[in-house]
């Protein structure tokens, strides 16, 4: 006899525990799936900004290394902070914050060799895991025709 009830009453529907509990198991999976995408969604966007800032100083260092030796200086303004950061703003990349040294290599005997560091940092908050960066330092050397003369 009970037995008998027992699969008359399981075989009505569910219970509202039952529709409770399945309902909070798939909103908790609907969260995760959602926050799973906002974090991809940040990620990318961080790493299309770390291209196009990468690709950018590249490219100004490039155009240092094809100048003449005397105009890498940090008053030229094709080689400025000013110029990086509009290259930055054209590219769309988030709150670009450029610093830009140029400047002699401390050591007198290397006359001939100019310490160049791109500090760049980007990003849609000031909080540290949403702020990207991209640093580039090199030395760039006058061509040896000048160097023989010193």
């Amino acid at each position: 006899m009970w037995a008998t009830l027992r699969d008359n009453r399981g075989s009505r529907g569910f219970t509202l525990i039952e529709i409770l509990f399945s309902l909070v198991i798939i909103t908790g999976g609907l969260i995760a799936v959602t926050m799973m995408l906002m974090q991809a969604s940040r990620t990318e966007r961080n790493s299309r900004h770390r291209l196009a800032v990468s690709s950018i100083c590249q490219d100004v260092l490039g155009e240092m290394e094809a100048a003449d030796f005397a105009d890498i200086t940090a008053d030229n303004p094709d080689f400025s902070a000013e110029k990086i950061l509009e290259r930055c703003r054209t590219a769309e990349v988030a709150r670009p914050e450029v610093d830009l040294t140029i400047e002699p290599y401390p050591d007198p005997a290397t006359a001939h060799l100019k310490r160049v560091a791109i500090d760049v940092s980007f990003g849609d908050t000031n909080s540290l895991p949403e702020r990207g960066r991209v640093r580039y330092e090199t030395l760039l050397a006058d061509d040896m025709d000048t160097m023989s003369d010193l």
